[in-house]
This record gives structure tokens, sequence and C-alpha cells, in this order.
């Protein structure tokens, strides 16, 4: 999460990757996992620190909007190709890391297929109110038990 919140500050303020931030981006690829995803703070704090598949989603946005090309790089590539197959083989759970997954793919195209984009918008846009927000609880939460469940 230090990786991204570093990274869009990057590319908001002098659109140049800070040393700081590289190592910060280069230390995702430290801990990602073989199937590449992450083992992710679960705090039952959802949608954030619920499960791993927010862990990933953080990720690809923060190498997605890392200015540089950073996500091009030899440091990055095997990640970046771990981390598109992750998603591709564990759907997010809940509509929340959808549109998660859908925001790092407006930075860096090819995180989610066509398909899936479309999807995403057009369950967004069916539970947009009528002010043009969202309810959280709308998007994914967490059942007592702790097992994710979809919107009702």
């Amino acid at each position: 999460m230090t990786a991204l919140v570093l990274a869009a500050n990057d590319a908001q303020t002098s659109g140049e990757l800070h040393p700081l931030t590289r190592q910060a981006l280069d230390r995702i690829w430290m801990v990602q996992q073989e199937d590449g995803g992450f083992d992710w703070l679960k705090c039952d704090w959802p949608p954030m620190e619920s499960d791993d598949e927010f862990g990933a989603a953080m990720a690809a946005l923060a190498v997605s909007v890392a200015p540089g090309g950073y996500a091009d790089t030899p440091a990055a590539q095997p990640g970046v190709e771990k981390l598109r197959g992750y998603v591709a083989k564990t759907p997010p759970p809940m509509l929340h890391h959808r549109a998660m997954w859908l925001w790092a793919d407006t930075y860096r195209p090819g995180w989610i297929t066509a398909a899936d984009r479309q999807k995403t918008l057009d369950d967004l846009l069916a539970l947009q109110h009528e002010n043009g927000g969202w309810s959280i609880a709308a998007l994914g939460r967490l059942e007592p038990r702790g097992r994710l469940a979809s919107r009702p």
C-alpha cells in the first residue's frame, strides 16, 4: 500500500519515479507468492484488510500508476506477469475488488479482459445512487462467520 501511495504521489507531482518509490515497488516482488498473489493483512476490515485478493489488486494499481514505465522494467516484468496470471485464475471475490482491477486497467490496459471491464462497469453503474455515489456495502461485505458474501 505504501508503494501505491508513493507511486501515485510521484505521478501527480514530479512525474518521475523517486528512488525510494522504486525501492518500495521492488519490494512488492520480494513478498509476492509463487502463485502471483500476496499474503495480505487480514483484520476483518472489509473491503480492504480482509483477503489476499485486495492485496493483489493494490499491487497491480501501484505498478500501473508508477511513472517512468516502471511496470515494463526488467525488475518488474516477472512479477507483473505472475500477477496477471493470478487475477486470471483468481477472480476478485466482490465488486469492490473488481473496481480496483478496473482502476489499475485504466492506467495499464491488459489486467482484465474487455468482457470483465464491461461487466464491472455495468455492475457499478447499476448500483450508482442518484447523487452519483455508491454504498460501500453494496460493493461487497463479509458475513458474520468471516466468509465473503456477494451482494443480496
